[in-house]
């Protein structure tokens, strides 16, 4: 229950941040070093 709330709130942070471009790739990789549920389920 708790891993599709993990990836939303990962998905999230990447729109929120998608303007910045560089941050939002940054904030991604450290997401899914941080989260294997990201890679696992957000990819």
């Amino acid at each position: 229950m708790g891993k599709p709330a993990r990836p939303n709130t990962l998905r999230a942070r990447r729109h929120s941040g998608a303007g910045a471009g560089t941050a939002a790739a940054v904030d991604a990789e450290g997401a899914r070093r941080t989260s294997p549920v990201d890679a696992e389920g957000g990819g």
